[in-house]
């Protein structure tokens, strides 16, 4: 069990700088909070995010 931790904690450990990166570039893009919904940035918002999910491996994403 303690080599699984550590596994563990080495794969949390290696995937944080991108899996932070990723979250940051998704905070600086405009979208409802400070534009209203129909605002231009928030389909860029959307658009980022599916491609972060696509980009996890979940098939099939779309916007609605």
């Amino acid at each position: 069990m303690p080599n699984e931790h550590a596994d563990l904690r080495a794969a949390v450990d290696a995937a944080f700088p991108t899996v932070r990166a990723s979250l940051e570039r998704l905070v600086r893009i405009p979208s409802i909070s400070a534009e209203g919904a129909d605002s231009p940035a928030l389909r860029d918002s959307a658009e980022a995010v599916a491609a972060e999910l696509e980009g996890a491996g979940l098939a099939g994403v779309r916007l609605l």
